[in-house]
């Protein structure tokens, strides 16, 4: 019985081995909308192992202040909305990923009256590929761009109010993950070789034990 354990103990250890990840955030700090940046990422290097998925969670960040320039001799009161689309494009322009963040704000405006209201969002999102010809992009020994865009951010819902956009920053997070199978190890085979011997000890002992019980 303690053989047995002690098989299947390694056979756990060396299974855990087969998975492995790195991780790199690259960032576009707040930035006056729109934009374009170049991010630089490194490629997963082969003698790691072998490439079997890469995963973008790509994080986009509005905020800013509106502005309401009520001339009327009426109260002004809505929610406006502020959208903004931003993209993660591969070299070559394919796109990885792209997705809306919008940001909604109330306001109450006194007639005669010009005020500023803040506003702010973000949207976190998520994307995975496992197919070879992508995989491929990403392996090597050197770097690879991608491009982080967004664009000119939108007003909406303040039918004919006088509001406008008087700032409107952006900021972008793409948090790129490598999952690989490592290159097997000596030492690994090792444990995998022990474990299997000790697990055909075990059955040739209890097979012994039935011919003479």
């Amino acid at each position: 019985m303690r053989s047995r354990i002690l098989g299947l103990l390694l056979l756990a250890l060396v299974a855990s081995a087969h998975a492995d990840t790195l991780s790199y955030d690259l960032i576009v700090p707040l930035t006056t909308a729109p934009w374009s940046s170049v991010l630089t990422l490194p490629e997963f290097d082969p003698t790691l192992g072998s490439l079997t998925s890469v995963q973008f969670a790509v994080t986009g960040s509005i905020q800013g202040q509106l502005v309401v320039r009520n001339s009327s001799g009426n109260a002004l009161s809505n929610t406006a909305t502020v959208t903004a689309d931003f993209s993660l494009l591969a070299p070559g322009g394919n796109s990885f990923d792209s997705f809306d963040v919008v940001a909604s704000r109330y306001y109450g405006t006194p007639s005669h009256t010009t005020a500023a209201y803040d506003y702010s969002g973000s949207l976190t999102s998520l994307a995975t590929f496992t197919d070879q010809s992508i995989l491929d992009l990403f392996t090597g020994i050197g770097s690879v761009d991608l491009t982080g865009s967004v664009s000119p951010f939108v007003l909406g819902n303040i039918f004919s109010d006088p509001v406008e956009i008087n700032t409107a920053l952006a900021g972008l997070e793409v948090q790129t993950t490598y999952t690989y199978s490592p290159v097997s190890e000596p030492a690994t085979s090792v444990l995998l070789g022990l474990g299997c011997v000790l697990l055909l000890s075990r059955k040739s002992l209890s097979r012994i034990n039935k011919r003479t019980a």
